[in-house]
């Protein structure tokens, strides 16, 4: 589904290049068995709750919210969302920082052993 206009914040970008320009954001690997790969990217966790979140990160948060309150809401979608666990305990941030490292390598992210669905 395509929502024109959902994200018009434009503090997001900047509060990504800050994180990534003052360190903030680590680079980026993908385990296998055990080899480690560094992934193109730098990323963070971010808690979704809290005093350390960004103002500009909470905003989303909180978009991400009434959209999902929205989808529940419908009777076109809700069928689709029933039963899947749609809450978040964090976030996360994540910087391709151009030609010289911007590479996504596919991957999947596990938490306890389950692979996790994230969708935005």
């Amino acid at each position: 589904a395509c929502l024109d206009g959902f994200w018009t914040g434009r503090g997001l970008h900047a509060c990504l290049r800050h994180m990534h320009s003052s360190g903030e954001l680590a680079s980026g690997h993908i385990a296998s068995g055990y080899k480690q790969e560094a992934r193109g990217d730098f990323m963070r966790w971010i808690p979704a709750h809290g005093p350390s979140v960004p103002s500009e990160v909470s905003r989303l948060l909180n978009a991400v919210s009434d959209l999902v309150l929205g989808l529940m809401a419908s009777p076109r979608t809700r069928g689709e969302l029933t039963g899947r666990q749609l809450q978040r305990s964090e976030v996360q941030a994540t910087c391709y920082p151009g030609a010289s490292r911007g590479r996504y390598v596919r991957h999947v992210d596990e938490t306890g052993g389950k692979a996790s669905v994230r969708v935005l």
